[in-house]
């Protein structure tokens, strides 16, 4: 039977985010990584992630490996019109989640890799916005 903490692996990708000083200094300081979708007066620049999907027992039904496939979606935010912050942004998101191996008192993450990138222009509120998806193995501790 799969455990999982869907809670506490938001909690560890926000924590893994937010509390990166690098981060920080191209956001603009705290407040600017949030969990699902941004409001439309969201102030800018912004990570917002969403975990998307989860799949049980990903590597074998019949043995019970409690790992869980989760798909997150990360999306970046500029206060720009250049796409230079955007990219700087997601590039360090990239560094903080990809390949890496995170834990927390409740969940360990096994792998964390990257998927897909979309560079996306918003016309409406003149920004960049980068979404990427990531594959993360994890399981419960």
């Amino acid at each position: 039977m799969t455990a999982r903490n869907t809670l506490k692996l938001k909690e560890l990708i926000f924590n893994t985010l937010n509390n990166d000083m690098t981060l920080r200094g191209l956001l603009g300081g705290v407040g600017h990584v949030r969990h699902a979708n941004p409001q439309q007066l969201s102030e800018y620049p912004l990570v917002v992630y969403s975990i998307i999907e989860e799949t049980d027992d990903v590597f074998d039904d019949a043995q019970g490996t409690n790992i869980v496939k989760t798909r997150l979606i990360v999306e970046t935010f500029s206060s720009q019109i250049a796409s230079t912050q955007s990219d700087a942004i997601d590039d360090r998101v990239y560094t903080l989640l990809n390949g890496q191996r995170l834990s927390n008192s409740s969940v360990q993450v096994y792998s964390v890799y990257r998927e897909s990138r979309t560079p996306i222009y918003e016309p409406d509120i003149k920004v960049w916005r980068v979404q990427s998806a990531y594959n993360i193995n994890n399981s419960t501790l």
